[in-house]
């Protein structure tokens, strides 16, 4: 079974895409922003392209490895955008609704599809362990093992983000009170950025832990998700200033040349010091992430005006594409486990070799499932109306 090491893979789950205008405009409720949609996927595809690098973590003086810590700076944005969407939508929401539909709303649909998607999960790898390589799920499978492995997060590795949504919906409603007030936005992004960040760099640059106790007892701003949840709303609603596509498309280069150089120079990969322990701070803990993640946010962001012009059909496709990233997400693990399992010979050692031929395989493979599976629950639904 495909166990994930807490890289970034995540999901959004929050699929409105009318937002209000800036604080300082009229609410725009009518418009959709296709640039989300784009990024929906953009994201998904980074989440993959994490799941098929995961030798990362496991350090060897080889081409193979070098190529998965590459991947791994390049998508390591897929958490941090989707937290940037999910602030984006929500932080807003009492120019929708009250805060008890915004529960109802949120809660409901996030608490369904962990439940669902861990139970579904669990029965997969519970009752056919031959077939997802989850021997030993079977060997303690049962209702009490369920609920374990359920609290625990012990299912599917890779659902640890609903976890964390959730954290977030509760705080929302305290947030909310400051999303149109500019000056306190900015006080809780540099908070947040200086205890969240600057505490883990001052340990990493040598500031012994001692010193820092007392910062790391604060934590709501020990949050990096919170950051993110915050800088999607802020940089849509608060920040008027535009910069080009192309930079944002530079900056988002440099910052994943950074992380990758540095987790290779950390790794002792120049110095020929490699050990079988992974150290992940250069990609995955460093202020760099937060760059990346903004620019590839934002690039998308500037795009919004060609992403209008192109055809309604291609943006017909992105929507659908958009509307089925919750189910890859979901379900693209027991993919992976069944691939590995099963497919053999020369296509399956070709998706052993090559990383990107894999992901294009999985997303494939899931996305054609869980659009499938949509469209015939819309048909069952309409019948029984009916």
């Amino acid at each position: 079974m495909v166990t994930m090491p807490d890289t970034g893979a995540v999901m959004v789950v929050d699929d409105d895409k009318t937002v209000a205008g800036s604080a300082h405009t009229a609410p725009d409720t009518q418009r959709r922003w296709v640039f989300v949609d784009v990024l929906n996927v953009v994201a998904c595809l980074a989440v993959i392209l994490l799941h098929v690098s995961l030798n990362a973590f496991s350090p060897e003086p080889s081409r193979t490895w070098v190529e998965a810590v590459a991947f791994q700076a390049v998508g390591i944005f897929a958490v941090p955008v989707y937290f940037m969407i999910s602030g984006m939508n929500l932080l807003g929401y009492q120019r929708r609704y009250s805060t008890r539909t915004f529960f109802r709303k949120r809660l409901w649909r996030v608490g369904k599809a962990l439940v669902l998607a861990s139970l579904v999960c669990y029965l997969l790898f519970g009752l056919f362990p031959s077939a997802f390589g989850t021997q030993a799920v079977a060997d303690s499978f049962g209702p009490v093992d369920f609920v374990k492995r359920f609290l625990a997060d012990d299912i599917n590795s890779f659902y640890w983000f609903l976890y964390s949504i959730i954290y977030l919906y509760m705080i929302t409603p305290l947030l909310s009170l400051a999303a149109d007030d500019k000056r306190l936005m900015q006080y809780l992004i540099v908070v947040d950025f200086a205890i969240a960040w600057g505490v883990p760099l001052l340990e990493r640059l040598g500031v012994a832990e001692r010193y820092l106790e007392s910062l790391l007892h604060w934590p709501l701003y020990m949050s990096q998700d919170m950051l993110y949840f915050l800088l999607g709303y802020y940089l849509i609603h608060h920040v008027e200033w535009r910069v080009p596509a192309w930079v944002w498309l530079l900056v988002a280069g440099a910052a994943a040349a950074v992380m990758f150089g540095t987790a290779l120079w950390t790794n002792g990969y120049f110095s020929g010091g490699l050990s079988g322990e992974y150290h992940n701070y250069a990609v995955n803990g460093s202020p760099v992430r937060v760059v990346e993640s903004v620019a590839v946010f934002m690039l998308l962001r500037e795009c919004e005006p060609r992403l209008r012009a192109v055809p309604e059909r291609a943006r017909g496709l992105i929507r659908v594409l958009s509307g089925a990233v919750l189910g890859v997400y979901l379900f693209h693990l027991p993919v992976i486990n069944w691939l590995t399992a099963n497919v053999h010979g020369a296509f399956g050692d070709a998706l052993a070799r090559y990383p990107l031929l894999r992901l294009v395989v999985i997303y494939a493979v899931t996305v054609v499932i869980v659009i499938a599976v949509k469209r015939l629950i819309a048909v069952a639904r309409n019948a029984i109306r009916r």
